[in-house]
């Protein structure tokens, strides 16, 4: 599992093996103190241009639990405007980890089938690729990451625009999607901090101006 900030950086590899993302997350060092409470997130903050106030917290998808600090989409199909909004939004976010995924498959030909090699030389490689990834992405950000391996945004701002990575990795990955984990039990008061961020990006201050049009064609 790893964690990828807004840069497409990898900050964080939690584990190597077989285990279900939400599962390392959970039973990982780092998770067990965000639950306590006694990792040192940067303060509660306004959203741009409003007095709403929302913790920083971390994105993720469905296989993983409601927290204050980790916004998941609305589960469901027939979602409410404000809900489907959300989602739509929450997915933009998390294009950055795909994305990622994406560079690190098809830049690292290592990553497009299982490695046969020892528990201990697959830690080494995939330490050095993703320093090496990192490292390439800061110092050599167009040639490593020219603009259209990624995905990105056509002209109306709401369509995507399908990066070459996905051709590249297609049929021959090794990183494949995790699906949904269980239930997930979230507590009414992180519900309705979710709701807050729905309600806010809704709004004149944190909507965008594409997000109706993408959402009314029934994707979210």
């Amino acid at each position: 599992m790893l964690i990828i900030n807004l840069f497409g950086q990898i900050l964080v590899r939690m584990a190597l093996n077989m285990m279900l993302d939400a599962s390392v997350f959970r039973r990982s060092q780092m998770g067990k103190q965000l639950d306590e409470g006694s990792v040192q997130l940067p303060k509660v903050d306004q959203l741009p241009s409003s007095n709403v106030e929302m913790p920083y917290f971390f994105v993720g998808d469905e296989a993983f639990p409601l927290k204050p600090y980790l916004m998941r989409p609305y589960p469901g199909r027939q979602l409410t405007e404000q809900k489907s909004v959300f989602n739509y939004r929450l997915s933009r976010a998390r294009c950055v980890i795909e994305n990622s995924f994406g560079i690190l498959a098809s830049r690292w030909r290592v990553y497009r089938s299982p490695l046969l090699c020892s528990i201990k030389t697959t830690e080494a490689v995939v330490k050095a690729t993703l320093c090496l990834h990192n490292y390439l992405k800061t110092e050599a950000p167009t040639t490593y990451v020219p603009p259209t391996l990624i995905d990105s945004l056509k002209d109306d701002g709401g369509t995507n625009r399908d990066g070459e990575w996905r051709e590249i990795i297609q049929n021959d990955t090794n990183l494949t999607p995790i699906g949904r984990v269980g239930a997930n039990i979230s507590a009414s008061a992180t519900m309705a901090l979710r709701d807050k961020l729905a309600e806010y990006l809704i709004s004149d201050a944190g909507a965008v101006s594409w997000q109706m049009a993408y959402v009314n064609r029934g994707r979210f």
